[in-house]
């Protein structure tokens, strides 16, 4: 039998939990009704240090940052004492980043709202806000993607269908797949009647010649041809009503290049109509106890009650994952075009806090130029005023469904843009008193290319390389979601519907997909299937196998019904996925906090550290013997590295002078000398028996400070 949690109090959360941890959240559309529980579970025993995800998991990591901050919020409000000097305004983020204060959006200004709403508990109302029925019969979860006016008719097809489907009984069976496809047929046929009616015009008129045919049948031959004529009159007219209707939709779906590549663009045609992103920023404001119409949460209002929030978006024009926020300044956002994806406060805030300029007056009169040369474009702000709504909604712009966003921004390899900065920066020495204005009218403008930033899914759908550390301070726990399968049945009891690791050796081996028992058009199906997953998610895949990740996280299981673009889901699967989510976040706790949370070491926590230990070393260990290997041996026609750091040698790029070269120097000799002394014998002492796979230590690009230099 499913057993019942208790139901979450104000007392279920403690205002200064003794433990800390992280947690990443994947994407999954509807599948994160999920998340809201699990996390209020976590929240019992940790306070939440750092958060993040991609796509609907962006939604649950900003509740969530949200729900913390509305917990720190009332802590303070109960301890008037409690000033900002209290607490340090530096946190190690996730297992050791740091995340540094600033000041964003004035906090003072934020007015309190119903301790019901505030913080956790309001957190915990979440799936009963998303099942509440609304004008029409359908839950909150299905208005919140209301479409844009350009795809209406695509919309009602596409989300008849998906209810359809989800309807049908388990195994489906004939009559049912057939009584479905005339349904659906015949309600898309309402939604596109011109082209119906066109596509079904040829199989009336040879059904009309077909009874006439066999009204004045003289013979046995006219019969069979008045039969055969009616027959291929049914065949046209279903042919052409598919046709109509399919031609019907892609052509909907053709005008969607015109208003951001999505179904839904996140809000109502009018500010009062119900959709995804007010309603969301209005939940965030809620939960950070703020009233919904005060300054929007910011990534700097989070640094200061030292929250650390992550998420991942794709930059499709470059072909780029990246993780917000940012601290470059490259990009540049159009106000209109915002405001038809945001609220108002929210764009106003973007728009009146630019970032700074920079300090030396060279680099600053060349930003200002540029400034202006990007004429209605505003550039984006630094995290510190960036509100988090934004990134939430650049991670999950899931690809047809909700539109994409556009950032701006100059590519300085284009022969127009090639010699810009140096056209900047001789007009500036040879007119040392010329004004801005003077300045940009001088100098010709560059052209900013339009980059559309897409679901962070596309490229890591669960990040949990975030808030890495070789060594954590903390956990960093994850929430994976995968479907049911013959390995892992359904049970009556959420409890047993997710899955975490409680020996080393557990959640080693990738989940398989397996299409051989289809039939051959469902075999070709998923074999396609799984060249685009595998594509866009083997990085993923490879993190969930590796020691000291695999055993912090929990696998939470789905019906083909439950979750993903099920847009209307029951109430009942929308409990019995909280449920489920709930259940899961009480494994980590049991595994990592224990019974006595704080007071006792967990044997789950400790286990876990110690591989970590393990992993790390071992991976050092043969990082260490590459690095000496390559500073030892000298190629043909090459200068050695030991020539490079002394003083008498040009080094050809990146120059080390003075100190800084003699330290680098002397620095490296340490270096080779510890590896020396790391690799004596036995030399074998990290990598006998070390956790497996083992750890691949390389070096990848991060995030650019900017990536103008190309």
């Amino acid at each position: 039998m499913n057993q019942q949690a208790a139901p979450f109090t104000s007392s279920s959360f403690p205002a200064d939990p003794k433990l800390e941890c992280d947690i990443v959240m994947k994407g999954g559309i509807t599948s994160g009704v999920i998340y809201p529980l699990a996390v209020c579970e976590l929240a019992k025993v940790y306070r939440l240090r750092s958060v993040g995800g991609a796509s609907a998991g962006a939604i649950a990591a900003a509740a969530a940052a949200a729900a913390e901050v509305g917990r720190a919020a009332a802590a303070e409000r109960a301890t008037p004492s409690a000033t900002a000097e209290a607490r340090p305004t530096t946190a190690a983020a996730g297992g050791g980043s740091a995340t540094t204060s600033a000041p964003g959006a004035a906090a003072n200004a934020a007015v309190q709202t119903s301790p019901g709403t505030a913080g956790f508990l309001g957190l915990a109302r979440f799936p009963d806000d998303l099942t509440k029925r609304q004008p029409g019969g359908k839950s909150l979860l299905f208005h919140l993607f209301r479409p844009q006016p350009e795809a209406r008719r695509a919309f009602a097809v596409l989300t008849a269908g998906l209810d359809g489907a989800s309807s049908l009984p388990k195994p489906a069976t004939r009559s049912a797949v057939l009584g479905l496809a005339a349904k659906l047929l015949a309600g898309a046929a309402v939604r596109f009647p011109l082209r119906a009616l066109v596509g079904v015009l040829p199989g009336v008129l040879l059904l009309a010649a077909g009874v006439l045919f066999l009204v004045q049948a003289s013979g046995p031959l006219i019969a069979i041809t008045a039969c055969l004529t009616l027959i291929i009159g049914l065949i046209v007219i279903l042919l052409g009503l598919v046709v109509a209707i399919l031609t019907g939709v892609l052509t909907d779906l053709g005008r969607l290049s015109e208003v951001g590549f999505g179904i839904s663009s996140g809000m109502g045609q009018s500010e009062s109509d119900l959709a995804l992103t007010p309603w969301l920023h209005g939940k965030v404001q809620e939960l950070a106890g703020r009233s919904s119409a005060g300054p929007p949460l910011t990534f700097g209002d989070l640094a200061k009650h030292q929250i650390d929030f992550k998420v991942m978006t794709t930059n499709l024009s470059r072909k780029q994952p990246m993780s917000m926020p940012w601290g470059h300044g490259i990009y540049f956002f159009d106000p209109d075009e915002f405001r038809k994806l945001f609220p108002g406060e929210v764009v106003n805030v973007m728009a009146e806090h630019p970032p700074p300029l920079p300090t030396g007056p060279a680099g600053a009169r060349d930003e200002e130029v540029l400034r202006l040369h990007a004429g209605r474009l505003r550039p984006f702000p630094r995290p510190d005023d960036l509100p988090i709504m934004v990134a939430t909604r650049m991670s999950l712009s899931f690809p047809l469904l909700i539109s994409a966003v556009p950032l701006y921004s100059v590519d300085y390899t284009l022969g127009p843009n090639r010699d810009y900065k140096a056209r900047v920066r001789q007009w500036r020495h040879e007119n040392p008193r010329g004004t801005p204005e003077e300045h940009a009218k001088a100098v010709g403008p560059p052209s900013f290319d339009r980059n559309w930033f897409s679901d962070g899914g596309l490229t890591a759908n669960l990040p949990v390389h975030f808030f890495d550390n070789p060594l954590p301070t903390r956990p960093t726990f994850a929430i994976d979601l995968a479907p049911f399968g013959d390995e892992r049945p359904r049970d009556a009891d959420e409890r047993k519907n997710s899955y975490l690791p409680v020996v080393n050796q557990g959640g080693l081996h990738r989940r398989t997909a397996h299409w051989e028992d289809k039939k051959p058009l469902g075999r070709m199906v998923s074999f396609g299937m799984s060249l685009v997953t595998t594509a866009r998610t083997w990085v993923d895949e490879a993190q969930l196998a590796m020691p000291g990740y695999r055993d912090r996280i929990v696998t939470v299981y789905q019906d083909a019904d439950e979750g993903g673009f099920n847009l209307s889901m029951a109430d009942e699967v929308v409990k019995r996925l909280s449920d489920r989510g709930r259940f899961a976040a009480d494994r980590l706790v049991r595994r990592f906090a224990g019974d006595a949370p704080g007071d006792v070491p967990a044997e789950g926590w400790d286990n876990q550290r110690w591989i970590r230990f393990r992993s790390a070393a071992a991976g050092l260990n043969d990082w260490f013997e590459a690095f000496l290997r390559g500073y030892a041996t000298t190629p043909p026609g090459a200068t050695s590295y030991e020539s490079l750091l002394s003083a008498t040698d040009r080094q050809p790029s990146y120059k080390l002078e003075g100190k800084r070269r003699a330290a680098a120097q002397q620095q490296t000799e340490g270096l080779t000398r510890l590896i020396a002394a790391w690799s004596a014998p036995p030399v074998d002492a990290f990598t006998d028996d070390a956790p497996r796979p083992p750890p691949l230590l390389r070096l990848v690009a991060g995030d650019p400070r900017s990536d103008d230099d190309t």
